[in-house]
């Protein structure tokens, strides 16, 4: 697994009209966070999160948005079914919580 540093622009006025987002975005600084959480992250900024007609949808998704509360400590799960890995009959996969990490 590897860590890239993900840097999320917060319009200014969300300061003032979003306080607890914010207080939610900044809690996660220093949390494993997984690229599924971007598009639940993006949904969640536009308002649609909650709506009746996405609910079917949003169940199924493993990520969550980051603009609500969220544990550091849940389990980050990443996948490897690249096209090298397929042709050689290998899955990879990895689990990391906090700074234990196990990648297969």
């Amino acid at each position: 697994m590897f860590q890239v540093p993900l840097l999320i622009r917060v319009p200014p006025s969300w300061l003032e009209h979003y306080p607890e987002r914010i207080r939610n975005l900044k809690a996660k600084v220093h949390c494993l966070v997984s690229s599924l959480d971007l598009i639940p992250t993006i949904v969640d900024s536009l308002g649609l999160l909650n709506t009746r007609q996405n609910q079917d949808i949003i169940s199924e998704w493993e990520g969550a948005s980051l603009l609500q509360p969220l544990s550091c400590e849940r389990v980050i799960r990443g996948t490897s079914l690249s096209a090298v890995r397929q042709r050689n009959h290998l899955a990879g996969f990895g689990l990391a919580r906090g700074d234990p990490r196990a990648v297969f």
